[in-house]
């Protein structure tokens, strides 16, 4: 369909080809007209289908009795048939809607007023809706301005944490520059140190197989000569030499009763394991002292007994109302009857005591346990070299430290099936050297590591 006034149309154009077309139809020949069969014979038509056939009468006379048909129709009220009648029906339904005017006219009047209402209504409730809608978008803008504030301010507070952040990288490339120069340094003084400690092992050794050899002479040429007393109740100096010198001594070099007792502490779960099931344990302390393991004991509910050569210990122990015996340690052990004791102690005793007493003790001790018994030797701790170089010296009646691997190996030479060490008492947090470098370990374990260790041996159960 071609539209008016279409800017895009060419009228001229549009003839022209019209033109061309109606001539190429002109020229092409028509086709052969095709034979058309022979009509069939019409039907014979009824006297009211005739009648239908008429222009005019035939289209009345239908519908006259289309209107006929509706009114003679059953179940239409009176109006309906009244309404159905021809022209009287129409100017019939014509005065009813005159009649019926001024009440639908009252009735459109209420109706308009109640619209007006409902339009007041909707007015008002718009009127306020729009004024809700301002008042949300009054709300929402200064929720966006606070907001855009806030980010603002968050990103100041970046920006700013982003500079820091910047300053506080460069200066921990800085540090890691110095920690790298100070790594380099800490390996090769690591380095210089295990050579050095390589050096003084080495030196170690030597000096130790020369200490066994100058050992050996010495007691070769003691073994003519009168036994030396011994302290801590094997053996000590004799007391009229000695008088009250190892009580003074303890004193002050060992600590107090409190702070010894509380550096005991660890071996009671020992203590426990080995006097569990026993009726009535027989415990001994071998060189007691001043008595705090038989107090200890004495509040685990035992009633242990004490062993000291030392008059003076033997008085202080009574006096705290101790059972204790001045006499010697490893003579009273061999006149016990086998496997009668439950536990056999001897704190910071074996460090007096030349090898052959060492050995005399632990063959007493191996003898007199019971199955299922326990026997602890503290002493201290040469692996801490604080200890071994210096503070062992302290006590001018100690003969030579003995290494934990040592007593360890004497104790299974001699036959004990149970032989445990358990290091005890390193020097306080504060004394260590600060640093997580593996120098700062090496040296905190070698200066500041356990001060004492304990040998513990113990017979096995019948039905071990």
């Amino acid at each position: 369909m071609i539209l008016p006034n279409n800017p895009h149309v060419d009228p001229e154009d549009v003839e022209r080809q019209l033109r061309q077309t109606l001539a190429r139809r002109r020229e092409t020949p028509l086709p052969a007209a095709r034979q058309r069969p022979p009509a069939p014979p019409e039907p014979r038509l009824s006297w009211r289908q005739r009648l239908k056939r008429i222009p005019v009468l035939g289209a009345s006379l239908v519908f006259l009795y289309h209107r006929w048909r509706r009114i003679t129709a059953p179940g239409i009220g009176r109006r309906e048939r009244i309404k159905a009648l021809p022209l009287v029906g129409d100017l019939c339904y014509f005065l009813w809607v005159l009649a019926d005017l001024p009440r639908f006219r009252l009735t459109t009047a209420m109706s308009l007023d109640a619209l007006r209402q409902d339009q007041q209504t909707l007015v008002a409730q718009l009127q306020a809706a729009r004024q809700d809608q301002q008042e949300q978008h009054r709300r929402q803008g200064l929720a966006q301005e606070q907001l855009h504030a806030e980010l603002r301010e968050s990103v100041q507070r970046l920006e700013r944490l982003n500079q820091k952040l910047a300053e506080r990288n460069g200066a921990l490339e800085q540090r890691n520059g110095v920690l790298e120069q100070r790594s380099a340094g800490l390996e090769e003084s690591n380095r210089l140190l295990e050579q050095r400690l390589a050096a003084w092992q080495s030196a170690g050794e030597e000096r130790l197989a020369m200490h066994s050899r100058a050992l050996r002479l010495l007691e070769q040429r003691a073994a003519a000569d009168a036994p030396a007393p011994s302290v801590g109740g094997v053996e000590a100096v004799a007391a009229p030499v000695l008088g009250n010198f190892y009580l003074e001594f303890e004193t002050r070099f060992r600590g107090s009763p409190e702070s010894v007792k509380e550096r005991q502490r660890p071996y009671l779960p020992y203590l426990r394991a080995a006097v569990a099931g026993v009726a009535t344990p027989r415990c001994v302390d071998i060189g007691c002292g001043r008595g705090e393991w038989l107090e200890l004991l004495r509040e685990q509910g035992l009633n242990p007994l004490g062993i000291d050569l030392d008059p003076g210990m033997v008085l202080a122990c009574r006096d705290r109302g101790l059972d204790a015996r001045q006499e010697d340690g490893i003579a009273w052990l061999r006149a016990q009857a086998p496997d009668s004791l439950d536990l056999v102690s001897a704190f910071q005793v074996i460090e007096h005591l030349s090898l052959d007493q060492f050995l005399s003790l632990l063959d007493a001790t191996l003898e007199a346990l019971a199955p299922g018994g326990i026997a602890i030797f503290e002493t201290p701790n040469p692996e801490n070299l604080i200890v071994g170089a210096c503070n062992f010296y302290y006590d001018p009646t100690h003969r030579n430290p003995i290494p934990p691997p040592v007593a360890a190996f004497i104790a299974e030479q001699r036959g004990f099936p149970r032989v445990e060490i358990l290091r005890l008492n390193p020097y306080p947090d504060s004394m260590l050297l600060e640093g997580g470098d593996i120098v700062s370990q090496r040296l905190n374990g070698l200066l500041y590591g356990p001060q004492d260790y304990a040998l513990i041996v113990g017979k096995r159960h019948a039905d071990d």
